[in-house]
């Protein structure tokens, strides 16, 4: 980690920093203070109109651990439109990693005023440093080392963490069975079900061998690549992710899940290595920023274009939409019984795409 961020801090300035007070952004800003502590000209935070979205008390305690001021600045938003969507579905991959224009807007002219050409970010440590610390990490262990597994220090903890006992975990162990590769699926109603099993992804191939857990986290690195599209923010300044640099990928695929999970914990490995730099309460914490309910406010609040867009659209008309179930599941009740709003705006993004590249290519058939 130190070398990546220095190697990225060092390529030019003035420098800006994501804050956003959870571990994987504190992490990176601790690489910074130790390696190029006068390279960054502004510690961004941003903060959401909600309780659990707000983490400036996080962020300043952050910054007076490491010696900063964090710049708090509200969270944008703005009412979806077409003009929204079409302008984040220009690349060769559908707008994910655009999909929150008005805050990459937002933090655009902050930096420009600032004068900052680049931005390090915390982008990525879900996936790198493991987050997912379930029963799968122990039927890794159990596949690497059979019942030896069962002196791990950390059998307790991950039982515990999961609400599971360990037996469980010990069936579960024993009834997996290595197989073709099965990568996760969001699903929801308004989605027309898969006429079959979905094509794996090349990097998955010769992956039989790996336990769920390793199998997982390989998956969310396959994931996020979708996420490194142009944004509003790309054209305005250089974002740099350490997290996704191709050293740090390398040295956490390495790593068995059990290692990445030490202490039974999520991150585990990266909490212990940084516990000396950063606050207790930083590594130590069990819970994290939550965005959930400012996204699920935009979908709600702009139903009355989402419907039309999703339903009269070209997604629906190549079948890929399920049109009786999206009138019913793009209702105000449905969304506050179901959610999945994360799903709806990612159709939303892939809508706005198909439609932007049909008016270069022509209609898909």
């Amino acid at each position: 980690m130190d070398e990546a961020v220095g190697g990225l801090a060092g390529l030019s300035g003035p420098l800006a920093a994501e804050v956003s007070g959870g571990l994987d952004s504190s992490i990176v800003a601790a690489s910074l203070v130790r390696h190029a502590p006068e390279a960054v000209c502004l510690w961004l935070n941003a903060t959401g109109s909600t309780p659990e979205s707000d983490e400036r008390a996080y962020a300043r305690l952050l910054g007076r651990a490491l010696g900063f001021r964090p710049q708090c600045v509200r969270h944008a938003t703005a009412p979806l439109s077409t003009d929204w969507l079409t302008a984040i579905s220009g690349g060769i991959r559908p707008g994910l990693n655009a999909i929150d224009r008005p805050q990459d807007l937002a933090w655009g002219r902050h930096m420009e005023a600032a004068g900052v050409t680049a931005v390090m970010t915390g982008r990525g440590g879900d996936s790198i440093f493991f987050q997912a610390a379930t029963p799968d990490v122990f039927t890794d262990d159990w596949m690497a080392r059979g019942w030896r597994a069962l002196r791990s220090p950390d059998l307790l903890e991950l039982a515990a963490a999961n609400e599971v006992s360990i037996w469980t975990m010990i069936r579960r162990a024993r009834d997996h069975r290595p197989g073709p590769p099965c990568p996760p699926q969001r699903e929801h109603p308004i989605l027309t079900p898969l006429p079959g099993p979905a094509p794996a992804h090349p990097w998955l191939a010769g992956s039989h061998g790996l336990g769920p857990g390793k199998a997982f986290q390989l998956a969310g690195v396959i994931d996020s690549v979708s996420h490194h599209g142009a944004t509003a923010l790309t054209r305005t300044v250089d974002v740099r992710n350490p997290l996704c640099a191709q050293p740090v990928t390398e040295a956490c695929l390495a790593l068995p899940a059990p290692v990445l999970t030490i202490g039974g914990r999520d991150r585990g490995l990266a909490r212990a290595a940084f516990r000396a730099r950063l606050p207790r309460q930083i590594v130590d914490r069990r819970s994290k920023g939550e965005m959930t309910r400012i996204y699920g406010r935009l979908v709600a609040e702009n139903l009355d274009f989402l419907r039309p867009w999703l339903i009269e659209g070209r997604l629906a008309a190549l079948g890929l939409i399920d049109q009786a179930a999206a009138e019913i599941e793009l209702q105000p009740e449905a969304l506050v019984w179901r959610g999945h709003y994360a799903v709806i705006l990612t159709v939303a993004a892939y809508e706005g795409w198909v439609r932007t590249w049909e008016a270069h290519l022509g209609p898909a058939a």
